[in-house]
């Protein structure tokens, strides 16, 4: 995740009603080099992953936060139909920080909507 994304993808799809473990990468883009480098969470306090969407924030569960990698637990059902963001927060040496990238998943209703094609 970074605060300058210019990803090149559709997004993710998942169908409703199924439990889902999100995993994001914490990075920083640097324009000058062009490139990107990880966020050593090790040394933060209180890491949350949330998905922001239609309902407004959906907190995960089972957080947990190793080397630049958050990990987050959503069961069946805490996700509606819509577009999602994915919303990390955490508190380093310097201060509260949030981390956030729109519209990377999508919860869809039916299996049909979940096929992407290339």
């Amino acid at each position: 995740m970074n605060k300058e994304c210019d990803c090149k993808h559709s997004g993710i799809r998942i169908v409703r009603g199924n439990d889902v473990t999100i995993e994001a990468v914490v990075s920083v883009f640097d324009k000058a080099t062009g490139t990107y480098s990880p966020i050593d969470l090790s040394e933060v306090e209180g890491v949350s992953l949330n998905m922001i969407g239609p309902f407004g924030r959906v907190a995960g569960r089972e957080v947990s936060a190793i080397g630049s990698k958050v990990t987050a637990f959503f069961p069946a059902g805490a996700l509606g139909v819509g577009s999602y963001g994915v919303e990390i927060i955490f508190k380093d040496s310097a201060g509260k920080s949030r981390l956030y990238e729109r519209n990377l998943i999508g919860i869809v209703s039916a299996s049909g909507e979940a096929t992407v094609d290339n």
